[in-house]
């Protein structure tokens, strides 16, 4: 599951102390390949997590129910100034309509 699978959660997962939904978000494309196509597939996913989260997603794991959603995303390739750009956009519209955003590079790309 990936972000090009835009109508699909990739993992949720609930904090120790059981007060926090992470609905997170597998980002595996390389930065500076097809940036255009990559801005678009990840604008798409996000636009829809809360969609998922208020819709169906809700009904069909009634534990979410009261729990604070933040939204996660796992990038596995270090960024470029286009893919910081859109990300640090990206968390300003998620945060100003109340859903905090944690952007995380997987540790072992941090270096590319």
């Amino acid at each position: 599951m990936t972000i090009e699978q835009k109508d699909v959660v990739d993992l949720i997962a609930i904090s120790a102390e059981g007060a926090v939904a992470y609905l997170i978000i597998s980002d595996h494309l390389k930065w500076g390949v097809s940036d255009e196509k990559h801005l678009l597939l990840i604008q798409e996913k996000n636009k829809r997590i809360p969609i998922f989260y208020w819709g169906g997603l809700i009904n069909a794991r009634p534990y979410l129910i009261g729990k604070r959603l933040v939204i996660k995303v796992i990038a596995s390739h270090q960024l470029n100034k286009a893919g910081f750009t859109f990300y640090e956009r990206l968390r300003n519209v998620l945060v100003n309509a109340g859903y905090p955003f944690i952007l995380e590079i997987h540790p072992e790309y941090l270096n590319e």
